[in-house]
Order: structure tokens, then sequence, then C-alpha cells
């Protein structure tokens, strides 16, 4: 952006972007680092997360396409539900979206929060202990008052108790012709039960669309063999770092397990019939693409 200066790298001299040139150019350099670095093992560790991660991506379905079949995210299905309209222009007909601040935040603190339960330390935070400050920390704000998301969740019983999975991918088959793929961030499984949890960076929020992500993430855990060895009971929570712990919970029973189901099976019907009208609401204010949507125009504007 015009005016914005990048802080001197603790790690690369010349900037990453200048380092990556050169890696891409003779690979090689980054593990040579790494081993300069004393971190030649956490290197190969992470290469071959993000690899694994890369490969289970799968490309984006076509909504008119009749004999494949519809794999939905579960990103995919919180959109639907809080506005279909929203949905196709994120999905179906893509228009541009603006940069996320809040998106590159929950980023950086699912990162820390999945490097810690796999007893690993972040890159930015070695280098910060050879170099100085990590750029994490160097960033934020010290006027914030709010406390840090990651110390939040160090404090919190999340961050003192092992999670049986993190960051655990599913692809899950709801009706012939529909499927929902997702990862969930924690899973805790131990004598007392299951617990899903999705971690927010952020503060509480009232949307009721949210609701549809511990849906899925409860009917996944009910469909999918995740090697649990404790499944019942079972209960989804949110998570949310932003201002200190606050959670919200639900007791997942089978009355609350199939309105889940019939819920993800309406969304999955709505898309593959195009029912993509607008439903103004609150999320109008924030959405990407309301310069495009009379009815959130008109809603916004009242």
């Amino acid at each position: 952006h015009d005016g914005e200066v990048e802080a001197p790298d603790p790690v690369f001299e010349k900037g990453w972007r200048d380092f990556l040139a050169t890696e891409i150019e003779h690979s090689g350099n980054a593990r040579a680092m790494a081993d300069e670095l004393g971190v030649g093992d956490a290197h190969d560790a992470e290469v071959s997360h993000w690899e694994q991660r890369l490969f289970e991506l799968s490309s984006i379905p076509s909504v008119n396409g009749d004999d494949d079949e519809l794999t939905v995210s579960v990103t995919g299905l919180v959109t639907y539900a809080g506005c279909p309209k929203q949905y196709y222009w994120s999905e179906v007909d893509r228009l541009p979206r603006r940069r996320n601040p809040a998106a590159v935040a929950g980023t950086e603190i699912h990162r820390r929060i999945e490097l810690h339960q796999k007893g690993a330390v972040p890159f930015d935070v070695i280098a910060g202990q050879i170099h100085g400050t990590p750029k994490s920390a160097a960033d934020r704000d010290p006027s914030d008052p709010r406390p840090d998301a990651f110390e939040t969740f160090l404090g919190s019983r999340f961050g003192a108790r092992e999670a049986s999975l993190i960051e655990s991918p599913f692809k899950m088959s709801i009706e012939p012709g529909f499927s929902v793929r997702g990862r969930i961030d924690a899973i805790y499984s131990d004598d007392q039960g299951v617990e899903i949890v999705d971690f927010k960076s952020g503060t509480p929020s009232a949307d009721p669309a949210r609701l549809v992500q511990l849906q899925a993430y409860a009917v996944a855990v009910d469909r999918v063999d995740f090697g649990l060895e404790h499944q019942e009971p079972m209960r989804v929570t949110f998570a949310y770092l932003g201002d200190g712990l606050a959670e919200e919970s639900h007791r997942v029973d089978e009355d609350w397990l199939e309105t889940a189901r019939e819920t993800i099976s309406g969304i999955g019907r709505g898309i593959k019939t195009e029912e993509f009208q607008a439903t103004p609401s609150e999320r109008c204010h924030s959405c990407d693409f309301l310069q495009f949507c009379e009815p959130g125009r008109a809603y916004t504007s009242s």
C-alpha cells in the first residue's frame, strides 16, 4: 500500500520476497538457513505439513453440473445460511473481495494453537529469540486494552489440555450428489466424552448462521471415523479469544443432531436448485458485495 514501509526482516536480510525468488530459482537455500538457525527438523516438519494440506485441497465444484457431485465447504454452508446471494457471489459467480484483517488474525491464532498442540514453536518466535522481538508481538498495538488472543488460549482450559485431534480435515457425504468438506480446529476426547471446539480470534457473534458451522462439525464426528476412543456424550463449542475467553457450547443429543442434518441437507438442496435470493440482515453492513445488492443497500440505508 502507498505510504507503508516494511520493517527490516529479522531473518531475511533483503526481505522474504527476495529470498523466496532466490529459493524458487535455486531450491535448497531455505533448508540451509533452517540448519543455520538450528531449526532444520522443524522446517522439514512444517514443509511436510503444508504439502499434505495442499494435496488435500479440492477444486470448487460447478453448481450447474448435472453429473458432478456438489461439494461445499463448511464456510460455504455458513455463508449460504446467512445469505444465499452472498454465497452466489462468493462461490458461483465470484466477485472481488476486500482484504479481511480479521481473517488474517484468525489464521495466525489458529497456526499458533496448532503448533502449541504439536509441541512446536512458531518460526517468528525462534527468529525473535535470535534477532529481537518477533513480528507478531511487534505488530500488536500497545494501546489495545484487550488481552492477547493466544495468551488467552494458553490461560484457558483448552491451553492446558491435550487435544486428541488438531486441524482435522474431513469430507462427508450428506446425501447422493452432495458432500461437505471442512477442517475441525480441535477435538478433545476422554472418558468424559468428546468436545468439538472451534477457536475464534474475535468476540461473540449474534449471527444465527454461525451455528451451522458447529452443526456441520457434529454431523462429521458422528459420521466420519476419526479414530476417537470416546464419542459420547458430545458437545460442540465456540471458544472466542478476542477479549478474554468467552464460550458458547451446545450439548449434542439425537434431536440436536437430526436438526443439524436437516439444516445441512436443506442448504445443499438450495444450492443445487440455485436458490440464491438476497436475505438482508446485519451481515449486510460488512458484506463485500453490498454495492451490487439492492436489497442489502435498502436494508443498510434504513
